[in-house]
């Protein structure tokens, strides 16, 4: 019996962990490292990771800083309103540096300030900088907030080149008032300082509550309203007042204005809680701020659940002025007006981790849900808006949250999930993008990797990449940021695969952040100076001047290294770049080898029941050799050589020890030998792919085929073909 050939020339699926030893997907593996998914069907080997082109290293850091303090990254782009400045922000424990990203060497553009989170700590910090500050960027400047710093805000000069740091002061409208252990309709003979400070936050002077003594012997309540009290002449009456009936019902307070986290108020104790937020973010035209871990002292409220909102930024000054504009007390002007701030309460949130505005709704990402804050349809105001819950399935930590577009993909505890538009509604809804993928790989990933990862996106390639640590030392606190796996999604295929970052024997580098460099670049363009339309010239030579102008460049994603020595470590920058196909090849061109390998699926030739032999399976490569380097010996070998190693693993087979593995073979091999003329000439056999046949030994009901690199060779399969041949009926 002989089956058709069986072709792969479309391998876009990537890692399936979800899917019976029968039933499995063409064009998908079972596990792999190392290979990028291409579009187009192909895999080609991934470059080694090594530091960029034209690096340079930061200043020397105290080891000790790296393994107990905090490393992020984060973007500010536009800086200044200038869509062509774009810095990359560097945390390294307390301290905040600055990377120009217009160029390709991020690492070179480092810029000469800082900033230093000592300036910001509260006066409960215990541990600064143990924490990645969170960051957001609205009218050109750059929101910072943390759990053990006040927030700020920071400017950018571009013409002295420096930035200036603004405190942000949150204020709120003081509509809880004290406890002054009074009924609310309870009008006290003898007042206390307590009531007296509630009366004056309810809108009552001290003439008008003198006035209402003298006349009735008692204290105003709670619940009395003092300008109902007052005649045609404006006049305060106390027996007007007293024709009022007010019942229990509280009057509107909110005349003081107070912070939320040191509780200041004339007269009565003062109140604190030691909780800063550690989530800001830019919507709407204000600055957003929770995720406080709150631990009030005396009678102040909880405010874990609290979701604080700016004025609208019409000036930075109002960057902290979360509540409405007028005194809700007031006689004349009460009302809340659109551009108004204030706060949001979500008390059956957990721990506010991010903020993340999507298209027209603030997505709020606890560790217990998620919840989107929107005007219902419309814009945002400070006078409509609705809370909706969306999912009880929360974000594992900040890091691992990616805006992507239109989307927003998330590492949950049990998948990883994504919240997108639905049809005929503003509400978005989550679902899992793992559950009937990657969900066995995923669960198999360690619970402080998760609570550790972070991502980027590369809006060009459309790939999201996660940085994640899974090495068996691993715990989560000494150095938290330090990784050895990138999960990457492509985003327009939805398939998964995975990179591995190797390690030296000592003191190896490692990868500690990710950013995005910006789709445009700046660089120098000249111009020919012209008068009335005709060009300038001095001494017969033509005049121009060189202007920055932003030029279209690839986006690429830049990967944050720490280069350690035995006490100490720097920052610099590194990529996917090295040829040779090492991690971390030092100047001695001694680095790591890794291994590039693809497990494709089980292929059963339609047949699940009868014995099958491959006698030949033709593979096709791109050929990647296109010229000639001279050797050691003074010879010449193709440069960029490719090789790829083929090893059949017959009836569901998972080790070798089951004897159903068949013997490892070259495949990679170039139909004709071409004899250069010389080190400049170009590689031409006259073929662009690499085309070969070979046995396939062993047999079984069902193949998969193991794919792996050889060392220090490119590798770029196109597709292959098998035919399956089964046993004649007994």
């Amino acid at each position: 019996m002989a089956k058709p050939a069986t072709n792969y020339a479309t391998f876009v699926k990537g890692i399936v962990t979800e899917a019976s030893p029968l039933t499995f997907p063409e064009n998908a593996s079972v596990d792999e490292r190392n290979f990028i998914l291409e579009r187009d069907g192909s895999r080609r080997r991934r470059l080694g990771m090594d530091f960029e082109e034209g690096y340079a290293e930061g200043s020397a850091l105290p080891n000790a800083t790296l393994e107990d303090l905090a490393v992020a990254t984060s973007e500010w782009k536009g800086v200044a309103n200038d869509a062509t400045v774009n810095f990359a922000v560097v945390q390294a424990g307390t301290t905040l540096y600055f990377y120009d990203l217009s160029t390709t060497a991020i690492s070179a553009n480092i810029k000469n300030f800082t900033v230093d989170l000592n300036v910001h700590k509260t006066a409960y910090a215990v541990n600064i900088g143990s924490q990645p500050v969170s960051t957001s960027v609205g009218k050109g400047v750059l929101f910072v907030a943390s759990n053990e710093i006040d927030p700020f805000y920071l400017e950018y000069d571009a013409t002295l080149d420096a930035i200036t740091a603004t405190p942000i002061v949150i204020e709120v409208r003081d509509f809880l008032g004290v406890d002054d252990n009074l009924a609310v309709d309870n009008r006290p003979a003898v007042t206390t300082a307590a009531h007296t400070y509630n009366l004056y936050n309810q809108g009552w002077t001290a003439t008008d509550i003198a006035t209402y003594l003298a006349a009735q012997s008692v204290n105003p309540s709670n619940s009395d309203i003092a300008e109902l009290g007052k005649d045609s002449d404006d006049v305060f009456t106390p027996a007007l007042l007293d024709k009022q009936y007010f019942g229990n019902t509280p009057a509107p307070k909110g005349h003081f204005i107070i912070e939320p986290f040191e509780r200041i108020r004339t007269g009565v104790p003062n109140e604190t809680d030691e909780g800063r937020p550690e989530a800001v973010s830019f919507y709407a035209g204000r600055v957003w701020y929770s995720g406080i871990h709150s631990k009030p002292s005396g009678n102040a409220p909880s405010i874990s659940g609290s979701v604080y909102y700016s004025q609208s930024l019409t000036s930075l000054d109002k960057a902290g002025y979360c509540h409405q504009e007028a005194d809700p007390t007031s006689e004349n002007i009460s009302e809340l007006v659109d551009t108004d701030g204030g706060v949001i309460e979500i008390p059956e949130a957990g721990h506010i981790l991010k903020l993340v505005p999507l298209r027209d709704s603030l997505v709020i990402f606890a560790d217990n849900g998620v919840w989107q804050i929107s005007g219902g349809g419309v814009a945002f105001t400070g006078t409509n808006f609705q809370v909706d819950k969306l999912t009880t399935v929360g974000a594992t930590n900040a890091g691992g949250i990616i805006p992507v577009e239109a989307v927003v993909v998330y590492w949950t505890t049990s998948g990883i999930y994504i919240l997108e538009a639905q049809t005929a509604t503003h509400i978005l809804g989550a679902r899992s993008l793992s559950e009937e993928s990657i969900e066995t790989l995923y669960n198999a990933i360690p619970n402080v990797a998760k609570l550790n990862v972070i991502g980027s996106y590369d809006t060009t390639a459309k790939r999201i990449s996660w940085l994640y640590n899974d090495t068996a030392g691993y715990d989560g606190v000494a150095y938290r940021y330090r990784y050895n796996k990138e999960l990457i999604l492509d985003g327009v295929l939805q398939a998964f695969y995975i990179h591995e970052i190797s390690d030296l024997a000592s003191l190896s580098p490692y990868v500690a952040g990710v950013v995005s460099s910006p789709e445009l670049l700046v660089g120098d363009t000249p111009y020919q100076v012209q008068e009335n339309g005709v060009d300038v010239q001095a001494s017969g030579v033509d005049v121009e001047i060189t202007i920055k102008s932003p030029v279209r460049g690839a986006l690429s994603t830049k990967y944050l290294c720490i280069n350690p020595s035995a006490t100490t470590s720097t920052i610099t920058w590194g990529e996917y770049s090295n040829t040779s196909f090492l991690d971390w090849e030092q100047a001695d061109s001694v680095g790591i080898t890794f291994l590039s390998y693809l497990i494709t699926g089980y292929e059963l030739f339609q047949d699940i029941s009868r014995e099958k032999y491959v006698p030949y399976i033709t593979c096709h490569f791109s050929r990647t050799e296109t010229g000639f380097v001279t050797n050691a010996q003074g010879g010449l070998d193709p440069n960029n050589p490719s090789g790829c190693y083929l090893q059949a693993q017959w009836e569901w087979s998972n080790s070798a020890a089951g004897g159903r593995w068949g013997t490892a073979q070259q495949v990679y091999r170039l139909p004709r030998l071409y004899i250069p003329s010389g080190a400049g000439d170009l590689f031409d056999d006259g073929f662009s792919v690499c085309t070969t046949k070979s046995k396939l030994r062993g047999r079984g009901i069902a193949v998969s085929l193991y794919f792996y690199s050889e060392t220090r060779k490119d590798c770029h399969i196109l597709g292959w073909s098998m035919a399956g041949m089964g046993k004649k009926d007994v």
